[in-house]
Parts: C-alpha cells; sequence; structure tokens
C-alpha cells in the first residue's frame, strides 16, 4: 500500500452515523454530524435529533469555528443534505442550498463513488 500525505487544511471529510443516547432516561436513536481533517485525522462530532440539511449545515459552522479554518475540500458519501442526484462516476447534482452555503464558505465538495469496496479510511488517507 502506498502511503497518502495530506496537505495540513486541503481537506475533510463528512457524514453521519446512528448513536444511541439517554434523554430523560428513555434510550433514544440520534445522529451524529461528523468532520474529520484529512491531515491530521482531528474530528469535530455533534449529535443531533435528526439528519436535516439545517442539522448538516449546522454541523459544518461548528466544525468550522472549532478547527478554527476551514478546509478547501469537503469530501462526502452522497448525503441527501448535498446531493440532489447521483449521476455518472463521480459527477453529482447538488442541493441548491448546500451549493450557495459551499459558495458562501468558499470550499469546494467532492463525494465518494457508492459501492467502493475499500474501506473510507484506507481510501482517504
Amino acid at each position: 500500500m502506498i502511503p497518502q500525505v495530506h496537505v495540513p487544511g486541503r481537506t475533510a471529510e463528512v457524514d453521519f452515523g446512528d448513536v444511541w443516547v439517554i434523554v430523560s432516561g428513555e434510550k433514544i436513536r440520534a445522529k451524529m454530524f461528523a468532520m474529520r481533517l484529512s491531515s491530521s485525522a482531528k474530528a469535530f462530532h455533534q449529535i443531533y435529533m435528526g439528519e436535516s440539511q439545517e442539522c448538516f449545515l449546522d454541523g459544518h459552522e461548528k466544525a468550522f469555528e472549532a478547527f478554527g479554518g476551514i478546509p478547501e475540500e469537503i469530501r462526502y458519501d452522497n448525503l441527501t443534505s448535498a446531493v440532489t442526484k447521483v449521476l455518472i462516476g463521480r459527477d453529482r447534482m447538488e442541493n441548491e442550498r448546500f451549493t450557495a452555503f459551499r459558495s458562501h464558505y468558499g470550499f469546494g465538495g467532492s463525494s465518494e463513488i457508492s459501492g467502493n469496496p475499500a474501506p473510507r479510511s484506507t481510501r482517504n488517507r
């Protein structure tokens, strides 16, 4: 395996995952927003009760604040909060609100190819 070298501040990855939380004594499923910087593996996590676009965009803003900056490019796994339609190869039709958000903050976005058999940890290092 050839090690990949990531330039600091260049790339990050974002995804949501399921987590269980206890609220008022009841165990419920929630969503965890995660953004990880590719060069340092420094990560930001935020728990939300859903995976709405508002949560998605709020997670970005909080991660940017926590990191003290904005990566040049962020990779996504075809999240519906960002992607309206998967086209051919890496081409995606982005959601208009996400495109405006991305343009405002000045970062590029890219998507993983669904069905890629290599684990994310080896693809993005």
